[in-house]
């Protein structure tokens, strides 16, 4: 066995989503810190609130973001689409979110095609991420760490037989 890579596929141990856009988890409000989040940004689904008051409070801070998210999921769902059919070297057609779990090659910011779904894909989930951890930081959200964090264990899932260089890996974090 090569000490890179396994011998060969583990079973997958996680149910990988084209995109995660939501999370149960519970959390404390955003803004005071004191009460139970119960009301849940409708559009991005990172932010919660214990009431209207704190969430007008939070508005103008949260809005760009709030707006960012909603677009980086929306383009995760379309780049994702060409990956359910997508052609292996060996002329297969299969789902790469359901058939071929770990097998996602992972792309380079260095590899020059643009145009590639795998690439598209993968950095579109990127960019998700980090809008997301900007919430939280910015919001002080934990559920945008929450669901920011399973995107990236998706990514993980889905490229674990790959090989993964260091620089790609920093570029995530």
């Amino acid at each position: 066995m090569d000490g890179d890579q396994f011998s060969e596929s583990l079973p997958a141990v996680r149910k990988v989503s084209i995109v995660c856009s939501e999370t149960k988890t519970e959390s404390q409000c955003s803004v005071c810190f004191v009460k139970k989040g119960q009301i849940t940004c409708w559009f991005c689904q990172a932010v919660r609130y214990c009431g209207s008051k704190c969430k007008k409070q939070q508005r103008l801070k949260h809005e760009h973001w709030c707006k960012e998210i909603t677009k980086a999921v929306e383009e995760v769902k379309a780049r994702a689409e060409p990956l359910k059919a997508y052609k292996l070297p060996d002329n297969s057609i299969v789902n790469l979110f359901q058939d071929n779990l770990g097998m996602l090659p992972i792309p380079s910011y260095f590899s020059g095609n643009l145009d590639n779904p795998v690439f598209l894909y993968y950095f579109a989930r990127i960019e998700l991420i980090h809008a997301l951890k900007t919430v939280g930081r910015l919001n002080n959200s934990k559920i945008a760490y929450d669901i920011a964090a399973e995107n990236f264990l998706d990514l993980m899932a889905l490229s674990y037989n790959t090989r993964m260089r260091k620089d790609q890996v920093s570029d995530l974090m």
